[in-house]
């Protein structure tokens, strides 16, 4: 003969071992997230790049102790000609900063120039350390042919723009 409730015996056996599993890899979770440990901005690798002929060799964005922040980009010209750099500017969802350059700058064919950003932004939320930026670059140049006017003030017919795209780390400044 049969026991009575068997069934029901073996259902609650199933949902209670069920149920120890599910709070036993919830807790799992929830330690790893409480050391950082599923911060997945950690695992992407910061990434610098233009379209066209500029190609970013480095870059980096800091943080400093007032909430501020420093982007140091270096960018390669591969024009085949010299350039004059007017501008550059990084704009992120939270900050935008420039820079002008007055005179500009001048960029000779395959080499680097290193651009540097200080003092941006300015709110709490602007450069918190370990955070991720998406930010878009904008570099403002003109060629250095003879319809130009390289006095510093630049013909509207010889700008150029290059864009770009910077995803990075906010990093702690070095000590």
């Amino acid at each position: 003969m049969a026991r009575r409730g068997s069934k029901a015996q073996a259902s609650f056996e199933y949902i209670f071992i069920y149920g120890w599993a599910t709070l036993i890899i919830l807790g799992s979770i929830s330690i790893l997230y409480s050391f950082d440990l599923l911060n997945f901005n950690n695992l992407m690798g910061d990434k610098c790049s233009f379209y066209g002929q500029v190609e970013c060799s480095e870059s980096q964005v800091v943080a400093d102790d007032s909430d501020m922040g420093n982007v140091t980009i270096v960018l390669q010209n591969d024009f085949g000609t010299d350039l004059n750099v007017s501008s550059f500017s990084i704009e992120d969802r939270f900050f935008t900063c420039e820079e002008y350059a007055n005179p500009p700058i001048s960029w000779p064919e395959n080499e680097e120039i290193t651009l540097n950003l200080v003092n941006c932004g300015g709110t709490d939320q602007d450069f918190v350390v370990g955070s991720r930026t998406d930010s878009k670059l904008v570099l403002v140049y003109y060629r250095d042919i003879p319809l130009c006017d390289n006095s510093g003030t630049l013909n509207s017919d010889c700008a150029l723009t290059a864009t770009g795209t910077l995803k990075s780390t906010i990093q702690k400044p070095y000590s």
